[in-house]
């Protein structure tokens, strides 16, 4: 009977423990492999994208590219549309290039990247 309730006690532990943690920080795979394979990244290329999350801790941003002047950084806010525009080649893999249907007050683009992380807690693909 005592190894029985030591079995369940270590159970109801380890439960509360995994599921108590916060949910919105990288996985064990995602420390491991933060960028997309070629498969991965090909597969995402073109599809539209809203995104589905803020917080004042995590903040996704989007700016524009090429911009000498006037750069613009802002945050995306939740429900922002965009598609994946293209794949940005990195040294271990690929990243997304999102480019968002709202542009800034000069009419231009406006782009972020985005990893395996980013896009599991930001990125909503239709």
């Amino acid at each position: 009977m005592r190894k029985l309730v030591s079995i369940f006690v270590f159970a109801a532990a380890l439960f509360v423990g995994v599921f108590s943690m916060p949910m919105k920080t990288p996985t064990i795979y995602e420390r491991f492999y933060p960028t997309f394979s070629e498969k991965e990244a090909k597969a995402l290329l073109g599809k539209q994208v809203k995104n589905k999350y803020y917080s004042k801790e995590l903040v996704g941003m989007k700016f524009s590219l090429n911009a000498e002047t006037n750069y613009i950084s802002e945050p995306v806010q939740v429900g922002e549309t965009g598609e994946v525009f293209m794949l940005n080649p990195l040294p271990n893999g690929y990243g997304l290039v999102i480019k968002w249907d709202k542009k800034d007050k000069y009419g231009r683009d406006m782009f972020s990247y985005d990893g395996r992380f980013s896009s599991r807690v930001f990125l909503e693909f239709e």
